[in-house]
């Protein structure tokens, strides 16, 4: 079985999923924990329930709450955190979650990468290059992922598949 890591975003205290209480709280994290690469939760609600440690009526009533509009909903949509499928339920949010965890690591990276490459390049410890620059200008700008991998790979070292 391979092993998934769920971004959780330090935002969920903020928003209405930490307004309900403490057992609907404890599914959500369970679904989060239990998604698979493409955001489906495979599960009965009695499965669910017992991988939450919550009773099944209230495993049923926090699903019923996910897959209701919510009116205080951040989203651009109607505020539904899941949809059911065969077998199971899929996050609504998963794929701009991902693309967001992605572009955070990316960031990171890439800006580990330009330091230590700083660090190697005589006298040029403090101020970053033209690369780091350019790429960090992009990503406070909301820059696409397309647009931040052009970047990265045409400041990359020739050897890596850059053009620098």
């Amino acid at each position: 079985m391979a092993i998934n890591y769920t971004v959780l975003k330090s935002s969920i205290v903020d928003s209405s999923i930490w307004d309900e209480d403490s057992d609907t709280r404890v599914v959500w994290i369970t679904m989060l924990a239990k998604r698979n690469k493409d955001g489906e939760i495979y599960a009965s609600v009695g499965g669910l329930a017992h991988a939450a440690r919550v009773p099944k009526d209230k495993c049923a009533a926090a699903l019923a709450k996910f897959l209701a509009p919510e009116d205080d909903s951040s989203s651009r949509d109607d505020g539904r955190r899941i949809v059911e499928i065969h077998g199971g339920w899929r996050l609504l949010n998963h794929e701009r979650i991902k693309t967001e965890a992605q572009a955070a690591n990316k960031a990171t990276y890439m800006a580990k990468y330009m330091a230590e490459r700083r660090a190697t390049v005589k006298f040029a410890k403090t101020l970053p290059d033209g690369g780091e620059q350019e790429y960090m200008a992009a990503v406070k700008r909301g820059a696409s992922e397309v647009e931040l991998n052009e970047i990265v790979t045409r400041r990359l070292p020739k050897s890596a598949g850059g053009t620098v």
